[in-house]
């Protein structure tokens, strides 16, 4: 990610963590061609704010295999519906939900 669009991207979530404070998560969890993006889309097209994919595939990246869900659960305060990764990782909603105690959640998963 280079600088710029990494500065744009914090804007942007923090811009939306204030929009999203308080308001139900809902998680869309599921394997390939099951609908999570079909999912997504609805989501958005009703007016909520969606989850940035790619940063959350790098914060799994980054974070998850060492067993550090903080930057995970902030990730959480950027929006308020997530797809797939992290979270359909083992333990990671869990994880999450333990963190984030504050959040009514909503698992939506689809097998």
């Amino acid at each position: 990610m280079s600088l710029r669009s990494n500065l744009k991207w914090q804007v942007k979530s923090r811009y939306h963590s204030l929009l999203v404070k308080d308001k139900v998560k809902y998680f869309c969890i599921g394997r390939n061609k099951t609908g999570t993006t079909s999912l997504k889309k609805a989501f958005e097209d009703l007016g909520f704010i969606v989850g940035d994919q790619r940063a959350a595939e790098l914060l799994a990246d980054r974070h998850y295999f060492d067993g550090d869900f903080e930057e995970i659960v902030k990730y959480c305060k950027t929006a308020q519906v997530f797809k797939n990764v992290p979270f359909s990782y083992s333990n990671t909603l869990v994880a999450s939900r333990s963190l984030c105690r504050q959040y009514i959640v909503e698992e939506i998963y689809f097998l």
